[in-house]
């Protein structure tokens, strides 16, 4: 009886570790809901530019926005290395962000549209931490957030 119980105990502790580096190696889907709802405020008090490095987040290099109907396939190509993550393809109601360090996926979060839209600019290509900043702007009903051009050493044009 003792010895069963010290079996259970036992397979208990590895699942229950298991999960956890499960749950790691997966993401921060909590991470990813808390940044969205970050976006969303931000987008809906009308601060512009919003400037995703500055939202509540873990720590990370550069994020990659996809579109509606975008593949694992294609996120991995962008990304230049193995993505198996959450994906676009059979929603047109979100926008995928993909948080990334090196090579390796931080977090992601799935932003509802509705709550601000990124422009087809913004799609599949990367913006660095310091660069991710975006005008916010109502089309059609709809807040649409676009690239804030990046002057690079220049500065701003002179008048």
């Amino acid at each position: 009886m003792k010895q069963r119980l010290n079996s259970n105990l036992i397979t208990f502790a590895v699942v229950a570790i298991l999960a956890v580096a499960v749950g790691l190696v997966l993401g921060r889907p909590d991470a990813g809901r808390s940044f969205s709802r970050a976006l969303a405020t931000a987008v809906e008090s009308g601060q512009t530019p919003v400037k995703l490095g500055s939202l509540p987040s873990p720590d990370w290099e550069r994020v990659f926005l996809f579109g509606p109907y975008t593949s694992s396939a294609q996120i991995s190509t962008a990304l230049g290395f193995t993505y198996s993550g959450p994906d676009t393809e059979s929603s047109d109601g979100q926008t995928l962000l993909v948080f990334v360090s090196g090579r390796k996926v931080v977090f992601t979060a799935q932003h509802p549209r509705k709550q601000g839209d990124f422009a087809p600019a913004a799609l599949g290509k990367p913006f660095a931490r310091e660069a991710a900043e975006f005008s916010v702007s109502s089309q059609n009903g709809w807040r649409l957030l676009t690239p804030v051009p990046d002057l690079g050493d220049n500065g701003p044009p002179s008048v």
